[in-house]
């Protein structure tokens, strides 16, 4: 979740950018805002960007709350959750771990 989140952050910052370089040009060209009085598509944009960036600081705090959880109720090393985190698709350690 916390990929995905990081990925919509990436989306909002490219079209925020896109956004306001279109809307120099506008102003540049002499053209005005449709509807001056309402919020801009760039100010919607910061807003979304904004949300989304909170969103991904949840999901990395539950996260971390978990793996915390987790091993001090069993013991169970968070090694073996990075892969959940990260998308990464590796072997569990306990697997490879013979003492």
């Amino acid at each position: 979740m916390t990929v995905m989140s990081k990925r919509r952050e990436k989306v909002f910052e490219n079209l925020g950018k896109d956004i306001s370089n279109l809307e120099d040009e506008d102003i540049k060209n002499g053209i005005a805002p449709e509807h001056p009085d309402q919020i801009s598509a760039a100010e919607k944009t910061q807003f979304a960007l904004r949300r989304t960036q909170k969103e991904t600081e949840a999901y990395e705090s539950l996260f971390e709350d978990i793996c915390r959880s987790l091993t001090e109720v069993s013991g169970a090393s968070i090694v073996n959750l990075f892969p959940l985190h990260f998308g990464f698709n590796v072997p569990p350690v306990h697997s490879t771990y013979n003492p």
